[in-house]
């Protein structure tokens, strides 16, 4: 290989690793920005004072956040950790419940597996 093709050859290889390292980067700073304006909104979203934990956050777009969440109770202690997905048109979901027997129960089951796959998707892709 001529000195020529090995300084088009590097200088390639540079400003792919520069064009990598922007996109890794601004996708990482936004997941950062958009996960700590999630957990800002839910906590202002509570009564005052209320003692808020939150594991496992992950940014699947600009728009939307979803992890696991844990909010104390009256007696001090937490009421341990739900999954939940955030929206900025919407606010929290946490995951809906299914009440075995009820009238309602075959919708309930259709709302829980639409929002599973939600949440399912949102935790192996996001940031």
């Amino acid at each position: 290989m001529s000195k020529r093709n090995m300084y088009i050859a590097g200088g390639l290889a540079a400003f792919l690793a520069l064009a990598v390292g922007y996109w890794f980067t601004a996708h990482l700073w936004t997941a950062m920005r958009v996960k700590s304006e999630a957990k800002r909104l839910i906590v202002a979203s509570l009564p005052e004072k209320t003692a808020v934990e939150f594991q496992d956050l992950k940014a699947y777009t600009s728009f939307t956040v979803c992890g696991q969440i844990s909010i104390a109770n009256g007696r001090g202690g937490y009421t341990g950790f739900e999954p939940f997905i955030w929206q900025k048109v919407g606010g929290v979901e946490l995951m809906p419940k299914v009440e075995a027997g009820s009238d309602e129960e075959s919708s309930q089951r259709s709302d829980l597996a639409f929002w599973q796959d939600r949440y399912s998707s949102c935790m192996a892709e996001g940031y």
